[in-house]
């Protein structure tokens, strides 16, 4: 497992911590980003009815467009915070594609968070994403073909979806 250099705050009675990860500006039009961003929502929603004491964060929860993104260097701080303080993470990852979510998973793995992804295709991961998927007990994969399946999954597994004791 990769080590980590710098500690993590933890508060104790902040109960778990959630980080989504989701293409946002990759998408490339702000009517793909709506769309994507009400699927992810959905997500968020199952989440928090499914933990109900986890705190979920997902940077698009409270951006209606891609006019209303942060500058990179604040959107960056705020999700560098986000991360150190998550106890979960969540990729979804739609479709092959070069987006930050890329850099937010190698953190998560660096940090050494429980990771769950929802991808349409383990194929559409990088290499080493898969390899990660198949050698890491920490990270499981979700093939999903669409936003219902992903939610489903969530509902089906509800607390247990980080417990990796148990099978997929």
């Amino acid at each position: 497992m990769l080590a980590t250099t710098h500690a993590r705050p933890q508060n104790p009675q902040a109960g778990p911590q959630i980080f989504v990860a989701s293409p946002m500006d990759s998408l490339g039009t702000d009517t793909a980003f709506q769309i994507d961003r009400e699927g992810v929502l959905r997500i968020v929603q199952a989440l928090e009815q499914e933990m109900v004491e986890a705190k979920v964060h997902y940077a698009g929860s409270a951006i209606a467009s891609r006019a209303a993104f942060d500058p990179e260097l604040r959107g960056f701080e705020i999700n560098c915070r986000a991360l150190h303080t998550a106890t979960a993470f969540v990729l979804l990852y739609p479709a092959r594609i070069a987006s930050s979510v890329l850099v937010e998973v190698g953190a998560a793995l660096a940090l050494e968070l429980p990771i769950v992804m929802f991808v349409r295709s383990r194929e559409d991961l990088p290499y080493l994403l898969r390899a990660f998927v198949e050698t890491t007990a920490r990270v499981r994969c979700f093939e999903c073909a669409t936003i219902d399946e992903a939610v489903a999954v969530v509902h089906l597994k509800g607390a247990g979806l980080f417990d990796f004791n148990i099978a997929v």
